[in-house]
């Protein structure tokens, strides 16, 4: 049975939301007094920013589950890992021949699988695992369908 993992990032959703509040607030600052009194803007400012908010919360988690949320299902013999609209990478554990633990710059662990020149990068922080535990486990994985293969 494939189990699947998709957290939500909170900072990463919080960081577009923020971004897209600032915009929408620029524009309503530079353009709205042109198109009302300013007397009625003033107001209606509390409607306005909770407004603001709704729309940079929505359009916010649009844009974050169409760029940024991870998708990672994985069974006994393979996964599959899948990044906002992305295309889907799927792979078998027999193909990779060793694991490692990496640290990026952010300060966030992923699980790096080797094979021949090239590795690919399980980000086990962002998936809310323990980055340790899951190195050791897909070490495990590896090892066995290798086994298997053999």
């Amino acid at each position: 049975m494939a189990e699947t993992l998709s957290p939500i990032q909170r900072f990463s959703l919080f960081k577009i939301c923020a971004a897209v509040f600032t915009l929408e607030a620029g524009f309503v600052i530079l353009f709205l007094p042109m198109i009302i009194p300013l007397q009625t803007i003033q107001s209606f400012s509390p409607l306005i920013v909770i407004i603001n908010l709704a729309i940079a919360a929505l359009v916010g988690w649009r844009i974050y589950k169409t760029s940024s949320h991870i998708v990672f299902s994985f069974d006994a013999d393979g996964f599959s890992i899948k990044k906002g609209r992305s295309s889907e990478v799927t792979r078998k554990w027999s193909e990779f021949s060793m694991v490692t633990l990496t640290r990026n710059e952010a300060g966030e662990f992923s699980v790096r699988l080797y094979r021949d020149k090239e590795s690919l990068d399980i980000p086990a922080g962002r998936l809310r695992l323990d980055p340790y535990s899951f190195r050791l486990r897909v070490a495990d994985l590896v090892k066995r369908s290798r086994a298997r293969r053999s």
